[in-house]
């Protein structure tokens, strides 16, 4: 099993090895569903790809997200960006877009290829034809339930990567176009206005609900639900969700999963210490995630947005927990 962490700049990316994740997914300035995050130069990557594969004992992986939908006019830069990524060798490609798993397949084959969550792959039968055409890996929809990912998991000669941390979209994955329509302002574009975190007024048969947050989901803390991911897959990877933590809680979260995912793993040996690191219960407005499909379990009517909670004791020199940047929609 491996933990995946998200690397929104090199900084967010040396903590999560540091503090045991097995591999970490980042994006580009271009091509990268997560705009708002600061992203990776090529320089950047160059230096998290020595720090991953040049430690003799605990080799690492870097996946580099190239998961927008692509426009015509942006083919040329698309095809640099790939032929530079072949010459680098990062461990694989996250994709969406079909224009570039063709590419890559056609041009560039030595590109391991894997499926991003916003392709909706969401049954086995999806995950089957992901393999059969080339995929080695899917980023299963973060909608699923664990008999469900189970399913998908005993498809041989597939890996399954499973969200276990972080926001969550109202939409099913990659599938919104709210913020498309409303903003122009696509979410599949890395643009993603989050007109669901927004308050509304709104009439109903249980009466009226002003200002309330309709479509706010809470975030996904599945923490506790790591062993019945285990046993769904030996082989599954488990991701959290976000690329704009900053490093200082970035360290103390994936310590925590890493410690519940591999408690007795001989690689913590290398690990240092945290002095506390967050419960493994979800967090005020969170929810375990993949146990059930209820809707109201899943939603936050009265807030959006960091609850400004701290992962864990802090050291005496900060007077304030540090928190991921939020993205706030404009008026």
């Amino acid at each position: 099993m491996e933990l995946l962490a998200p690397a929104g700049n090199l900084e967010a990316g040396v903590a999560a090895f540091q503090y045991g994740a097995d591999a970490v997914y980042l994006g580009l300035q271009n091509f990268s569903a997560r705009a708002d995050a600061d992203n990776f130069s090529f320089d950047d990557l160059s230096t998290i790809l020595g720090l991953a594969h040049n430690n003799p004992e605990w080799p690492r992986k870097v996946y580099v997200a190239v998961n927008t939908l692509v426009r015509e006019r942006e083919l040329p830069e698309l095809i640099d960006t790939l032929a530079r990524l072949r010459d680098m060798e990062p461990d694989a490609l996250i994709v969406q877009d079909w224009a570039v798993f063709q590419l890559v397949q056609e041009y560039f084959p030595e590109i391991t290829l894997h499926a991003s969550t916003q392709m909706a792959i969401h049954n086995a039968q999806g995950a089957r034809y992901a393999s059969d055409i080339g995929f080695t890996r899917i980023v299963a929809s973060r909608e699923l339930t664990i008999p469900e990912i189970a399913d998908i998991a005993r498809l041989p000669n597939l890996e399954v990567e499973v969200f276990i941390h972080g926001a969550l979209c109202y939409s099913y994955s990659g599938l919104c176009q709210l913020s498309a329509t409303m903003r122009g302002e696509s979410g599949n574009r890395g643009e993603c206005a989050y007109i669901c975190r927004k308050k509304y007024n709104i009439a109903g048969p249980d009466g009226p609900c002003e200002a309330c947050n309709a479509m706010s989901m809470k975030d996904l803390a599945a923490g506790d639900v790591i062993p019945a991911n285990r046993r769904a897959e030996e082989d599954a990877a488990l991701r959290r969700r976000r690329h704009e933590l900053l490093p200082e809680s970035h360290r103390r979260h994936v310590r925590a999963r890493r410690t519940a995912t591999f408690r007795s793993g001989h690689q913590d040996d290398f690990l240092p210490p945290v002095d506390a690191l967050p419960s493994e219960k979800p967090p005020p407005g969170g929810h375990h995630g993949h146990a059930c499909r209820r809707p109201s379990r899943h939603r936050n009517r009265n807030r959006h947005g960091n609850r400004r909670r701290p992962a864990g004791p802090r050291p005496l020199h900060h007077q304030r927990p540090a928190v991921g940047k939020t993205r706030r929609p404009a008026d």
